[in-house]
């Protein structure tokens, strides 16, 4: 029945739609977690994915301030701590 369901849609659907439509039409009591276990059992994958899953937040800003010329060779290496 989950084969049936995910293949009324060109990409398939994911575990959720496919627990809400068995609940909706066959009236069975399942959990989420157990129709996503028979998927990965029968080798069913949606091919729908986030928009957000491809890019994360970055605070990356590059190279930030302004660095200057050792002009009067000061030597920043510490010889001790």
């Amino acid at each position: 029945m989950a084969a049936e369901i995910f293949s009324r849609t060109a990409n398939g659907c994911g575990h959720r739609q496919i627990a809400m439509c068995l609940r909706a039409e066959e009236g069975a009591v399942i959990a989420d977690k157990t129709v996503l276990k028979m998927m990965r059992e029968m080798g069913i994958r949606c091919g729908i994915r986030r928009e957000t899953a491809y890019h994360g937040y970055n605070s990356y800003r590059g190279v930030v301030g302004r660095t200057f010329e050792n002009v009067i060779a000061r030597d920043f290496d510490a010889g001790a701590p």
